[in-house]
């Protein structure tokens, strides 16, 4: 016999293979139960699946028109400031003219019935 010849030990081999069939038949059916109680549960969520899907886009769609609607509001906001602010000086000036006035006017007379 070489030296380079594998050594051939033929029990080994017998009880690999073996315990590799016994593997075989134990795991095939497991596998095979796995499988059908991940398809049983899929599709027993799908329903909610859909109804997450469908929340999703129609909370989308309410923050999306939510944030245009703020947007717009800050715009509009902001160039009422920007037309306000300078008119700031006349508008204290003329509220405070209406106070005057409103004070010194005489009041509404008292009618005895």
């Amino acid at each position: 016999m070489p030296v380079w010849a594998p050594e051939t030990n033929l029990m080994i081999e017998a009880l690999i293979s073996l315990a590799l069939c016994v593997g075989f038949f134990v795991l095939l059916p497991l596998m095979l139960v796995v499988g059908a109680i991940k398809l049983v549960v899929a599709l027993v969520l799908l329903p909610f699946k859909l109804l997450g899907a469908l929340l999703k886009v129609v909370f989308g769609l309410i923050a999306a028109v939510f944030s245009t609607v703020t947007f717009v509001g800050v715009v509009l906001l902001g160039l009422l400031l920007l037309v306000a602010l300078p008119l700031l000086p006349l508008l204290l000036l003329g509220g405070f003219v209406w106070a005057l006035v409103k004070a010194f006017s005489p009041g509404p007379s008292l009618k005895v019935v």
